[in-house]
């Protein structure tokens, strides 16, 4: 897995999901640490699976999404969507992601394990990195628009450029002034709307307001803990992959 982002990462873990009653909705893509398995085998084929169909899941985030359980997402890595009971109705769901990348007949997958590439570890966390970062943004719109009451969907906090960080923080403080909850948003958050520009040295206790709200607000709309960005240690797009290598 790569590194997550500090500030989220522990955010999301001092959530507390009894002081929240909400219903837990699906995901619109995989949830990352799915992609962290049991063995090694398992996880080429999760990678190779994911990498088959992406193209589909992704351009479909642009129609109305279909949300997936965990399980269900599982099942699609597994290359496992036919013969027996619940995921009937899978299949049905993940047509038109099948369809855009060509697969007309789901009797291919999974593929054969002596058939799988393989990837390093580079390749491995820039995966991974794709899925969270996608994923984060859509549910950064969706919790925005859920919770403000807006039909507006442009994100804030997408980008994770160091240079910009404090920027999108500031932004993402003043998209939550709009929000209703339950759980309670801090102080400083709100005095976003009176401080402009931000004193610098303050900026961290803001991160970590926003942080917190944002996680504990995720799981009070939509039942479970949101998926948080992460980081690349290197240039993805200045380095060329191993040779041989996806």
């Amino acid at each position: 897995m790569p590194p997550g982002v500090v500030s989220m990462a522990e955010a999301l873990a001092n959530v507390n999901p009894d002081a929240l009653h909400s219903t837990q909705t699906g995901y619109v893509l995989p949830e990352p640490a799915l992609f962290v398995t049991s063995t090694l085998q398992r996880q080429r084929m999760f990678l190779h699976h994911w990498k088959l169909l992406a193209d589909g899941f992704l351009y479909m985030l642009g129609q109305e999404p279909q949300l997936l359980r965990p399980q269900d997402w599982r099942a699609v890595l597994e290359g496992k969507m036919s013969g027996y009971g619940r995921t009937a109705g899978l299949q049905e769901l993940i047509r038109p992601a099948l369809a855009l990348c060509d697969i007309q007949t789901i009797q291919g997958l999974p593929v054969p394990v002596d058939a799988l590439p393989q990837f390093s570890l580079r390749a491995t966390q820039e995966i991974i990195w794709e899925v969270a970062d996608t994923s984060f943004r859509f549910e950064f719109c969706a919790l925005d628009k859920r919770a403000s009451g807006k039909q507006w969907v442009a994100a804030g906090w997408a980008a994770m450029a160091l240079d910009e960080r404090h920027r999108y923080v500031l932004r993402t403080a003043a998209l939550m002034l709009d929000w209703t909850t339950h759980c309670t948003r801090s102080n400083t958050i709100h005095r976003v709307a009176d401080r402009c520009p931000w004193p610098p040295s303050e900026m961290q206790a803001l991160e970590t307001a926003v942080c917190e709200y944002y996680t504990t607000a995720f799981y009070e709309y939509f039942g479970r803990a949101a998926v948080i960005p992460m980081r690349l240690d290197h240039d993805a797009e200045m380095e060329d992959m191993e040779d041989g290598e996806i």
